[in-house]
């Protein structure tokens, strides 16, 4: 199974180490900012407090701030697509998701309608 994550703050880089203990290949990062992909290039690490998990960095991962340049990695109903962003993204990030592949998708936080208003 090959696995991509958007969203590799906190939770997602649970998810990466995850994945990693797991063995299986991590083949995408999505965040929409560029200072957290170059820090996951160097190094994934899942850090809560004083726990801490650290697991090596897979050569062959694609990082990317757009989640539609993963097109062409040709994922497949045995791939999976791990959503952790913050709710209002969730809609948009899911048809994405559905135009461009066949993969499988957890959204890692009860699904969200981007126009939810909270108060």
């Amino acid at each position: 199974m090959r696995i991509v994550v958007s969203g590799i703050g906190g939770v997602g880089m649970a998810h990466i180490c995850a994945a990693g203990r797991l063995g299986l290949e991590v083949v995408g990062l999505i965040d929409t900012s560029s200072s957290i992909l170059s820090k996951a290039k160097q190094r994934w690490v899942n850090q809560w407090g004083d726990y801490q998990e650290e697991v090596e960095v897979q050569p062959n991962t694609i990082y990317s701030e757009d989640i539609r340049e993963l097109s062409k990695l040709q994922l497949t109903d045995q791939d999976l697509i791990i959503i952790a962003t913050p709710p209002h993204t969730h809609k948009a990030l899911i048809r994405i998701c559905l135009d461009f592949s066949k993969a499988r998708i957890l959204v890692e936080k009860p699904i969200s309608n981007d126009d939810y208003k909270m108060w």
